[in-house]
This record gives structure tokens, C-alpha cells and sequence, in this order.
């Protein structure tokens, strides 16, 4: 601890505060070192502090969730330790600043790869469509459906799907969608084998279904091409929502039927 050293041995002097009060040099050395404990500590010490404006505090704040320290690992309650004291209507700010920094959203990235997925949740309905590239959107899915892949329990899933469900209904990311449902239809897509794997183990399968349900035609003729076995997964899902709101003894015309897409399919390549 750099200002614990000082301040036992009466050492302060000798610290470069450059014109910033002690408490303050304290808590930035909290941010490198990711002492949480210590960051709580001097938080409380800052308040004291007259002189140190709202704007400053929560400047300060703002670099807790998006430095990457040196000594510890403990993102994730550093992140946390942010969002805790940090006001609501300053989150875009710090998403903003946060990518400004690290070129990602990390504080995101962090609370999804920790299951903080309520947190995440609420940190990604922030996001404006400028502040996210239809690529990095997809990417996000990616790791959402990763950390549900991994998720410890149950609990932990149903969380992680209500995030992905939010994530998914966002306003204004239309564009960002059907980039999204793009990759998932791609060539040997990654996404797809944990779409895939998520509705076999039977997690998030309601947003997972609507997901699948928003491909287009021609994007499940790709998929059934390329992996036949994720074409058959999605082509049960489909008919399991679509059974759901139409009843089971027949699905709507727009559903699609394997033999009819093999069909398809069969006379698009007898044409090339």
C-alpha cells in the first residue's frame, strides 16, 4: 500500500501529491492497486472533503470501474464498488469513458465474465446505438451466451437470460440485430453451437427462441447446409414457440418444414 507505507513512517511529505489533498492521492492508489477495502476506507474520508467538487468524486468513481490496475485481481468488485456509489444518470459517461480508455466496453465485460449479470443488465440498457458497432453488439451476445453457458446454477441462468432478453429487445439496435442474426447464420458460426448448446441443456431457451424465430428463410437454409444437426435443433425451437401461440395441430405457414427446406434447397443448387 503506497500511502500506508508513508503514512505510518510520517513519511507523507514525501509522496508527489501533485497540489491533490492526501485522501485523494489514497484513493487513486486504491484504483492501481484494486484494494476494494481501502477504496471503501477513503471514500468515506473523501466526503469530509469541502473542497472536493461532486464532478471530481465522480470522476474518480469512474476511473474505479475502468482502470486496469497492476497488484490485484479483483475486477469485479472494484466494478461493483462503482456502480454502488456512482449515480444512474452517469452511466453512459462512464461507458463512454470506459471505451475511450480501453478501446472495449471492460467494465461490461467484466461484470458478464463474473455472472454480475443484473449489473450488466442494467449497464448495457445505457448504451446508445453510436456507442456500439453492429460487430462489437454481436460480440457482446457472444459473451453473454458464454458466461450462461457457464453459469455455476440456475439462479445464476435465469439471470443471465433476463440480461440476454434485454440485451436483445434494446430500442434503436434494430440494424445491430439483424447484423447479429447475420453471424449466427454464417459459416462454422461460433455463436450458433451455443445457441445450440444452451437449448439442448434447455437454458434461456425463451429468448433463444425468439432468436432463432427472427432468422430469415433463406438464413435457415444456410444453417441447414452447413450444420445440419444446429438446423434441426433450431428448426424444433421454432416449432415449439410457433406450436405454443398457434396450438399443436398445426403450425402457420410461415413455419418452416425440413423437407420443404431441403426441397428448397435442392432446387436453388440444381439452378447455380
Amino acid at each position: 500500500m503506497i500511502y500506508w507505507s508513508h503514512a505510518i513512517n510520517n513519511q507523507e511529505h514525501q509522496l508527489e501529491l501533485n497540489n491533490e489533498h492526501p485522501y485523494v492521492y489514497a484513493f487513486r492508489c486504491s484504483i492501481i492497486e484494486k484494494h476494494v477495502e481501502a477504496l471503501e476506507f477513503f471514500w468515506n474520508k473523501l466526503q469530509s472533503i469541502d473542497s472536493l467538487s461532486l464532478e471530481r468524486k465522480e470522476d474518480l468513481l469512474m476511473q474505479v470501474a475502468y482502470t486496469k490496475g497492476h497488484f490485484s485481481t479483483d475486477d469485479v468488485g472494484m466494478v461493483d464498488f462503482c456502480l454502488c456509489y456512482l449515480h444512474e444518470g452517469k452511466y453512459h459517461e462512464l461507458l463512454k469513458r470506459d471505451f475511450k480508455q480501453n478501446r472495449c466496453h471492460y467494465t461490461l465485460s467484466i461484470l458478464r465474465r463474473n455472472y454480475s449479470f443484473e449489473s450488466a443488465k442494467k449497464l448495457f440498457e445505457c448504451l446508445k446505438p453510436k456507442d456500439l458497432s453492429p460487430e462489437d453488439y454481436g460480440t457482446s451476445i457472444f459473451s453473454a451466451l458464454r458466461s450462461i453457458v457457464s453459469a455455476p446454477d440456475d439462479n445464476f441462468v435465469k439471470s443471465g437470460s433476463d440480461m440476454l432478453t434485454s440485451m436483445w429487445h434494446i430500442s434503436g439496435f434494430e440494424t445491430h440485430r439483424q447484423h447479429y442474426l447475420h453471424e449466427l447464420s454464417s459459416q462454422l458460426s461460433p455463436t450458433s453451437d451455443l445457441v445450440a448448446s444452451l437449448i439442448k441443456e434447455n437454458k434461456a431457451v425463451k429468448i433463444l427462441s425468439e432468436i432463432v424465430n427472427s432468422l430469415s428463410q433463406e438464413q435457415m437454409q444456410f444453417i441447414m447446409e452447413e450444420n445440419k444437426s444446429i438446423h434441426e435443433i433450431f428448426i424444433r425451437i421454432r416449432d415449439r414457440q410457433l406450436g405454443s401461440v398457434a396450438g399443436d395441430s398445426q403450425l402457420p405457414s410461415s413455419s418452416l418444414d425440413v423437407k420443404s427446406v431441403k426441397q428448397k434447397v435442392t432446387d436453388i443448387r440444381s439452378k447455380v
